[in-house]
């Protein structure tokens, strides 16, 4: 499955499933003096995607404060501004075909060509951004729009119900993950996420019915196929941001008593080995999920 799609879609803002139907997509902390529920958002989603579990609903009725990726009522949209054409460009002015190369950098015009990509968009900017661009451009051709995702909904829900939302991590965190892998490692996302076109929307609906239906197995497998192939990339955007969250939960824990939270963060880090859950097991911390 191609993993720059993956990654837009999920990782940067899905839940852990279990394929028991009388599971739901919530996760609960045990052993904690507040109260966690955990969560996950496709980033992008699409009309027909709806209506959700009401699962959702009743972990956001419940919550006192969510919990998400980005502090996503408080964003400072000049200052993201300022953050993302600052990470966004190579520091020494190099364009993308000094960047990656005259012979890869063909290959991303190649296939941004035949998607029907204006090339000219990723000139200037550097390839782990350029493969950002081009991704969330491929999902919206296929009908995913980021104000159905479910952040966005939430968002506005808890700005409306005055509940507040708190972020485990800073943009320039977010972005910055990206921006110091190496090059070829950028490079490599570049041309992943202009792979696949004949079988993208397919494996795009595949991994959207698993997520609604609750297969486990199937999510573990769609989510991380293929991520672990680009080991810098696994290593820094999911495991060290991982460790990183299980730490921030487990202090705010320490820190406050009789609270709920509504924790949202992308699917990938409640999936597998290495997630959030696992992370807090380490730390004596258990989980189990909800059932309806």
């Amino acid at each position: 499955m191609n993993k720059s799609l993956r990654l837009i879609l999920l990782s940067f803002w899905l839940t852990t499933l279990a394929a028991n139907a009388t599971d739901v997509p919530v996760w609960e902390l045990e052993g904690t003096h507040n109260r966690f529920l955990l969560l996950g958002s496709i980033h992008f989603l699409r009309a027909s995607d709806y209506p959700l579990h009401p699962a959702f609903d009743k972990a956001y009725a419940a919550a006192d404060t969510l919990l998400m990726e980005l502090d996503m009522d408080n964003m400072d949209t000049v200052n993201s501004i300022m953050v993302i054409e600052s990470l966004s460009k190579d520091p020494q002015g190099l364009k993308l075909k000094e960047q990656i190369g005259t012979a890869r950098y063909q290959q991303v015009i190649t296939r941004a060509e035949m998607l029907d990509i204006n090339t000219l968009l990723l000139d200037d900017k550097e390839a782990w951004y350029a493969a950002i661009v081009v991704s969330q451009i491929r999902l919206m051709q296929m009908g995913f729009d980021p104000s159905r995702g479910i952040e966005t909904r939430f968002t506005a829900m808890a700005m409306a119900d005055g509940k507040p939302i708190d972020g485990l991590e800073t943009l320039a965190d977010q972005l910055g993950v990206l921006d110091r892998m190496s090059i070829d490692t950028q490079a490599e996302f570049l041309l992943e996420s202009l792979n696949d076109q004949a079988t993208a929307e397919a494996e795009m609906q595949s991994m959207v019915t698993a997520w609604k239906s609750g297969d486990s197995e199937a999510l573990a497998q769609t989510m991380l196929e293929g991520i672990g192939d680009i080991p810098e990339l696994y290593s820094e955007l999911i495991v060290k941001r991982n460790i990183n969250w299980a730490n921030q939960i487990e202090q705010l824990d320490k820190s406050n008593r009789g609270k709920t939270y509504l924790v949202i963060v992308g699917g990938m880090h409640l999936v597998g080995p290495d997630s959030v859950q696992h992370q807090l097991k380490s730390k004596g911390i258990s989980y189990r999920q909800l059932a309806d």
